[in-house]
């Protein structure tokens, strides 16, 4: 039977979630290394999103094929037993023979996190970008919604497979939480790095460094060398999927 879930884990130690060279930490192969001692038989996982070295997840989704005699309650608990602290599986269900966790998924949604202080927090440096000085917020505003619709992403990204480069963006958004900016965007799908590579371009927005018309050139000229420098990893993390038939 096929199994579905959602994922949950923090990518710092990790070079991302696709299973890579054996020597390097993978969340895939983790997982599928669990999944193995739980049954004793090799099993591949595959994701809604490949995040890149050091993105976390909050609601990566994944599906499996096993044969499990037992309920999903006890097959969730055996996993998580298998599971180091810094990846926990949070829900389970079976699915469809034909349900694929990337193709099958409607819509994707990141939390950039950003914290703004003269100082850094320890406690927050492995999940948001430190930033010492205010950014214009205002126009960090006005320069987001541009994104907003259907549009070539060329400039923040490249494509996983082909080339093409479209995207339908469906939300932008940024709120002040306290002395954080938090960035969510939502899409059908996303380019490689494309996330980072928004907000490292509208910080600079912010930064005074580009201004709102400046910005909206180097979107529409489906260029890479128009963006500004990509923020760092560590402040992103994979939020939510949406699926027509199944909820995670």
């Amino acid at each position: 039977m096929r199994l579905a879930g959602r994922l949950a884990y923090d990518g710092t130690l990790y070079c991302g979630f696709q299973r890579q060279r054996a020597e390097l930490p993978s969340i895939q192969a983790t997982v599928e290394q669990a999944l193995t001692q739980v049954i004793d038989e090799k099993i591949t996982i595959t994701g809604a999103g490949r995040t890149d070295t050091g993105v976390h997840a909050s609601g990566q989704v994944i599906a499996f094929d096993m044969l499990w005699k037992h309920t999903t309650e006890e097959l969730l608990k055996a996993i998580n037993i298998h599971l180091p602290n810094d990846i926990a599986l949070q829900s389970l269900r079976e699915v469809a023979e034909s349900f694929h966790p990337r193709y099958a998924a409607l819509s994707r949604s990141y939390l950039y996190r950003l914290y703004i202080s003269p100082t850094r927090d320890p406690l927050r440096e492995r999940y948001a970008w430190h930033r010492h000085l205010p950014l214009d917020v205002e126009a960090m505003q006005e320069a987001i919604q541009l994104l907003r619709g259907e549009h070539d992403f060329a400039t923040f990204g490249s494509p996983p497979k082909g080339e093409n480069t479209v995207r339908v963006m469906t939300l932008t958004q940024i709120a002040a939480v306290r002395d954080e900016l938090h960035v969510t965007l939502t899409a059908n799908a996303f380019l490689k790095r494309m996330v980072r590579s928004i907000v490292g371009t509208l910080v600079e927005v912010g930064r005074g460094k580009m201004n709102v018309a400046e910005f909206t050139v180097a979107f529409r000229s489906a260029n890479r060398k128009m963006a500004g420098t990509s923020a760092p990893p560590h402040g992103l993390t994979l939020t939510h999927v949406v699926y027509n038939d199944y909820q995670f």
